[in-house]
């Protein structure tokens, strides 16, 4: 036989591979399943109890995690945890203080207030009017256009 490439397991299919001894399937079949030795299925065995304390106290999911290792200061990281924990809404109230919204150009715009527009569109109009020197019945139809148009 063919000696196997390194393979380093996941701790979900380590967790698996204990199942799967425990339902009584032989090492043979599993070996052939995950590809990887024999001695190594042994060797899941014979740690299984330390592989599903550290999956069940682990919160970061055995889907990605290939090792069991902790910190060197546990201590330290629970006081860093709990201090990165505390301090979420940061963010929140940097954006709430500075008035940083997020708004989609193309589909959401500002509230405007019709009532508090139409005097100065009124009031523009007539400055135009006037600065332009237009003919009273000319006036008239510019006015009806651009009241029509609005």
């Amino acid at each position: 036989m063919a000696s196997l490439k390194h393979k380093i397991l996941t701790l979900e299919d380590e967790v698996k591979i204990i199942k799967l001894i425990n339902f009584g399937h032989s090492y043979d079949a599993i070996s052939k399943t995950f590809d990887i030795g024999k001695s190594t299925i042994g060797d899941i065995k014979k740690n299984k109890d330390s592989i599903m304390k550290f999956v069940s106290t682990t919160e970061s999911g055995s889907k990605v995690r290939k090792t069991m290792k902790t910190a060197d200061n546990v201590a330290q990281e629970n006081a860093l945890a709990t201090w990165v924990a505390g301090s979420k809404g940061w963010l929140d109230r940097l954006k709430h203080s500075h008035r940083i919204r997020r708004l989609k150009i193309t589909m959401e715009k500002l509230s405007n207030n019709e009532s508090a527009i139409e005097p100065f569109r009124i009031e523009l109009l007539l400055r135009v009017i006037n600065e332009k020197n237009l003919s009273s019945d000319l006036q008239c139809r510019r006015i009806r256009i651009v009241l029509a148009v609005t």
